[in-house]
């Protein structure tokens, strides 16, 4: 049912004159108006209806009701905190037959980033270290107030910025609708409403906590030093950021995530590109751990006391290290190394080591039969699933030397900069071979040339497939994954550069629950854990999925160890990890899937349907 606004221009409401209505979403339930108040003062007027199913409430009590409004109670209770507007007046009353909650705040005068963004294109590299700082702060109030919640609507336009002399004079944070506690499935929260440029990946399965406001920060950071890109692809589509005519839902967020990093220089220094990085991975367990640890880095660069780079890097590593789960797939807390911390995916394994381990491993034997160890290796299948873990896996197998290659490590902002770039890698290669190159994302280091694409692109193409030729008669062994092989310059995929491409898919039964037990490892856990149950309940869930699980159950333990003061652990429980993997929705979609595994028949060569022997995960 369609809801009608509450208050129209020029109508009254407790003494207040409405001038007009602010906010663009949540009519009929939450609405914010500018109004006048005393001689002439401007405020700003926010109206909460207690009928709607949001904010319903059962209690007479005035006091009971504003209490239950996140919103209403925290900005009460922290009216005199720096960076939010003054709060000058509250209460629950009538207005024409129904009862509101409201509450009346200071009007601050300030543009908001996005008009400054939009006007002046990029800030000062310091000022954006110190709007995160002042930013960050307001959010650290926040996570005590919700006990470990957030805001979870942090973009742009409810960031409010006066600058003055070219001086960063003051910042606010409004737009306080979302705020609370943490949440694993079931959210009141509309991500609909939420600028997808700025909302965390995990937000589109109802995950909000700490975290989502870490990288929705690091976001705006990023783009208030660097600015938007121009355009984003999905398909064979260009999206415009910013234009209100697209449907930004259309866009994967890691499409979008990748464009606002492609290339992006800016005023970010080195120290602070490297913090943003870490705070607005795509993976949670990659960001930092609290809200703190990402403002202690950037008051650092805010005080302009930064640490060499060198020593930074060395820092957050430390801080990855004592933190979560670090791994860009899936890392399950285990000090295995090798084929030993991967579950299932047997016949995968066996091609391995047949291909490519056994022969690395046994060079002159393989050279007495002319065998030779293929030459580059694709993985390919959907987001999740553990193809960059296990390529690195299957590297340390090898005992070989290995390094993991980024597009990021490759680009440049200078013409055939990159291309350079490409040709110096393989070189070093070379000089410290043998050894395997994983390229990550491989399909943005080859996409198809075209006539669109510049000279510039084609030529780095080109290089690539240079290199790529026979590159194990080098010493050079690769290993490259990808969610988007359809994507890839066809000359790639020629034997002699990629000798054979593996789809791996989602998880089958054995390895989901191999997978809940590698991951429960050196946890504290209840005896009468059944892997096997947690197994049949988690079909079409990814290594990442999985992961997540058992991360957040054991989150939910530790906190409610600390609530009750406990010397001794909690168990992780089988009632407790079954409760939030049915609070958790797959991160592959059922069209998704179907996509993929069309483009594994277009790859293979053949019609789904048509039975052939499993290789990795089963399908």
């Amino acid at each position: 049912m369609e809801m009608k606004q509450i208050l129209s221009a020029s109508s009254e409401f407790k003494g207040y004159k409405v001038i007009t209505k602010l906010s663009t979403h949540h009519d009929g339930e939450r609405e914010v108006y500018q109004i006048w108040y005393g001689e002439c003062q401007i405020g700003v007027l926010t109206l909460f209806d207690i009928r709607c199913e949001r904010y319903a409430f059962d209690s007479v009590s005035k006091n009971e009701i504003l209490d239950s409004i996140a919103e209403i109670r925290f900005l009460r209770e922290n009216k005199d905190l720096e960076g939010i507007a003054e709060v000058l007046d509250y209460g629950v009353d009538a207005y024409n037959g129904h009862v509101y909650a409201w509450i009346v705040q200071e009007y601050v005068d300030e543009p908001s980033l996005q008009m400054i963004i939009d006007q002046n294109g990029v800030i000062k590299g310091k000022d954006c270290a110190a709007i995160g700082k002042k930013v960050g702060a307001v959010i650290e109030k926040i996570v005590s107030f919700t006990e470990g919640g957030g805001h979870y609507n942090i973009n742009p336009e409810h960031v409010l910025v006066s600058i003055e002399d070219d001086e960063l004079a003051s910042v606010h944070l409004i737009g306080f609708s979302n705020i609370g506690q943490s949440y694993a499935g079931k959210t009141p929260i509309d991500i609909k409403c939420l600028d997808k440029r700025f909302r965390a990946p995990e937000a589109s399965k109802g995950i909000f906590n700490i975290k989502s406001d870490i990288y929705s920060l690091g976001m705006v950071m990023l783009v208030a030093a660097t600015g938007y890109p121009e355009k984003i692809e999905s398909g064979e589509n260009c999206f415009y950021l910013g234009d209100a005519e697209i449907n930004m839902e259309k866009i994967p967020v890691v499409d979008i995530h990748n464009a606002m990093w492609e290339n992006r220089e800016g005023s970010l220094s080195k120290a602070l590109r490297i913090i943003l990085k870490k705070a607005t991975s795509i993976y949670p367990a990659e960001r930092f751990n609290s809200m703190e640890r990402f403002m202690d880095f950037v008051a650092k660069c805010y005080r302009g006391q930064e640490k060499p780079v060198g020593n930074r890097e060395e820092e957050l590593n430390k801080e990855e290290a004592t933190g979560d789960m670090t791994a860009r797939d899936y890392e399950p807390p285990t000090s295995k190394k090798g084929f030993d911390s991967v579950a299932g995916m047997e016949e995968l394994k066996k091609l391995f080591r047949r291909d490519f381990i056994s022969i690395v491993k046994n060079p002159q034997i393989a050279s007495a039969y002319g065998i030779k160890p293929s030459n580059c290796t694709l993985l390919y299948g959907p987001q999740g699933c553990g193809k960059t873990y296990i390529a690195e896996k299957a590297a340390q197998e090898s005992g070989l030397k290995y390094k993991i290659v980024k597009p990021s490590d490759l680009g440049s902002i200078y013409i055939h900069g990159a291309q350079g770039k490409i040709a110096e890698t393989f070189d070093e290669a070379q000089k410290e071979g043998p050894i395997i190159l994983i390229f990550d994302e491989f399909d943005a280091l080859v996409p198809k040339r075209n006539a669109d694409m510049n000279e510039s692109q084609a030529s780095e193409v080109n290089e690539i497939l240079t290199q790529l030729n026979n590159c194990a008669e080098r010493g050079i062994y690769c290993l490259c994954t990808t969610n988007r092989p359809d994507k890839i310059d066809p000359a790639v995929m020629r034997k002699g550069r990629i000798d054979r491409s593996i789809y791996i898919s989602l998880p089958d039964f054995e390895a989901r629950k191999e997978l809940f037990l590698l991951s429960l490892e050196g946890r504290p856990v209840d005896e009468t854990i059944d892997c096997g149950q947690l197994a049949s309940v988690t079909e079409q869930f990814t290594c990442s999925d999985i992961s997540y699980i058992v991360e957040e159950t054991a989150r939910m333990c530790f906190e409610e160890t600390l609530d009750k003061e406990l010397t001794d652990p909690i168990k992780i429980t089988q009632e407790r990890l079954l409760m939030v993997a049915k609070a958790t929705l797959p991160s592959v979609t059922e069209p998704q899937l179907k996509e993929y595994l069309e483009i594994k028949a277009k790859m293979e060569n053949k019609q789904i349907g048509i039975e052939r022997k499993r290789v990795g995960f089963g399908a």
